[in-house]
């Protein structure tokens, strides 16, 4: 029976050796293929790239930061920027002047506009807004030195790809309250509303 067995026992050999070979292999051209998310910038905690796109809703009065040269140079464009055409609402960012830069506006003329039309994906922003104010009559006094003027407003719309005038609306600020006066104001407000009212259209309606 031993005799019988002997001339197997190579073959057998052999063949585990070859099996313990293609495993080896297998497990070295597995570690080949696989990629370190660490060494190519990525951690275990990265969301997943959107499928759509899009980006995320940012705060658009540090990323749009950009688009302030529109208002600065005229006839600038901003080619990456959203074009403007069909239905509203256009998505819009407002700057205003101060010291000779051209900043995000927080005048209360504009900044209480509804959320869809200020805040929105820096991708699909369409108008730029380019706020200018200037000072009028004299509307009265609050306390014995403070004179009230009446505050003119004149907002350029542009088209933020092309930096082409859309539309410009201008306005005149005639309201004020002593009992609420900023230190340093000296300039009338506009009604709550009034620019709101008047470039609605031009957000709103189809470009």
């Amino acid at each position: 029976m031993a005799a019988t067995d002997s001339p197997r026992r190579p073959v057998l050999l052999v063949a585990v050796a070859v099996v313990l070979l293609v495993s080896a292999f297998g497990v070295w051209l597995g570690d080949e293929g696989e990629t370190d998310p660490v060494a190519h910038g990525e951690t275990a905690d990265s969301p997943p790239p959107s499928d759509d796109g899009s980006l995320t809703t940012i705060d658009l009065g540090v990323a749009a930061e950009g688009f302030h040269r529109v208002c600065a140079v005229p006839g600038h464009d901003t080619p990456e920027a959203a074009a403007y055409e069909g239905p509203g609402p256009h998505p819009i960012v407002v700057f205003g002047e101060a010291g000779g830069e051209w900043v995000r506006s927080l005048d209360v003329a504009v900044a209480d506009f509804p959320a869809n039309w200020t805040d929105a994906d820096i991708r699909r922003v369409q108008l730029i807004g380019c706020l200018s104010t200037g000072r009028g009559a004299e509307l009265g006094t609050c306390g014995a030195t403070v004179a009230i003027h009446a505050a003119h407003y004149e907002l350029t719309v542009h088209e933020a790809r092309t930096g082409e005038v859309v539309a410009i609306f201008a306005a005149t600020g005639h309201e004020y309250d002593c009992s609420a006066l900023v230190a340093g104001e000296n300039l009338a407000r506009l009604p709550a509303g009034r620019m709101e009212d008047l470039i609605h259209d031009v957000i709103e309606g189809r470009a």
